[in-house]
């Protein structure tokens, strides 16, 4: 398998991402520290989502679902990149517009964020049980 075909799945997430970072860099139109910081933020939090998405393969879902306890890769060290690659985007976003708007919306984005990860560690406990826990033990967020 060619190293394009690995990543078919993630093209909307990829052109998504891509397209906000131009918009964004451009509509700024200067380039300083702040410009600097949030472009960085920007592709740490692509790269980790997007090789959580690429790790998870068939068992992604937006709605939580206890397929399978991945445990390799990113997973190893993180319970939920995806959710953390989303906060880290959009504080990429608030530094890059300084404005309140983005600000509230990170502050709901993490509010949301909470509430699925309880929903989905609960879900993944009583799937599977102290194998879950173990793992939970093993990692951060």
């Amino acid at each position: 398998m060619n190293f394009i075909q690995k990543f078919k799945g993630l093209y909307p997430d990829i052109i998504v991402i891509l397209i906000l970072m131009v918009y964004g860099f451009y509509r700024h139109n200067k380039i300083d520290t702040i410009t600097l910081i949030s472009g960085m933020l920007f592709l740490l939090g692509a790269a980790l989502g997007l090789t959580a998405r690429y790790q998870l393969k068939d068992a992604f879902s937006v709605k939580p679902q206890a397929k399978i306890l991945i445990r390799n890769g990113i997973y190893s060290k993180i319970r939920h990149p995806i959710y953390a690659a989303g906060i880290i985007i959009n504080i990429g976003f608030c530094l890059l517009y300084q404005n309140i708007i983005f600000y509230l919306a990170l502050i709901l984005l993490v509010i949301i964020q909470v509430a699925r990860i309880r929903k989905e560690e609960a879900l993944l406990a009583a799937a599977f049980g102290q194998e879950y826990q173990n793992y939970k033990n093993s990692t951060w967020f």
